[in-house]
């Protein structure tokens, strides 16, 4: 299944890469491109000088790959440190983070992200 999935996304993002025009100069919209900083590298799609649209992020620390559909910058799925902050706001400190958290990814859960 996992082989299925990952030829379902090479091909989708060699189709995107035909497509859409490569990026180039210094602001980066409605195009395909790759971008490296010293977190890892990002291969997608770019909208207003964002991630947005499908993409994948190689990190260099653990080689570790995020990939989806991001949305102006966001990677797909849930973030619980943003869930959190939805849930408990940002104001004052949180008494039991760990609690906090864990409250947040079941948020995600039940949101199916």
């Amino acid at each position: 299944m996992r082989r299925i999935l990952f030829l379902f996304l090479f091909l989708t993002f060699q189709s995107l890469a035909e497509q859409l025009s490569p990026c180039k100069g210094d602001y980066w919209t409605n195009c395909f491109g790759e971008y490296s900083t010293n977190e890892g590298t990002f291969t997608g799609e770019w909208l207003e000088g964002k991630f947005h649209g499908l993409g994948k992020i190689v990190h260099d620390g653990d080689g570790g790959i995020t990939m989806g559909e991001f949305v102006y910058g966001e990677p797909p799925g849930c973030n619980p440190y943003k869930e959190a902050l939805k849930i408990y706001g940002s104001s004052g400190q949180w008494v039991n983070p760990d609690e906090i958290l864990a409250e947040a990814w079941a948020q995600c859960l039940d949101e199916g992200l």
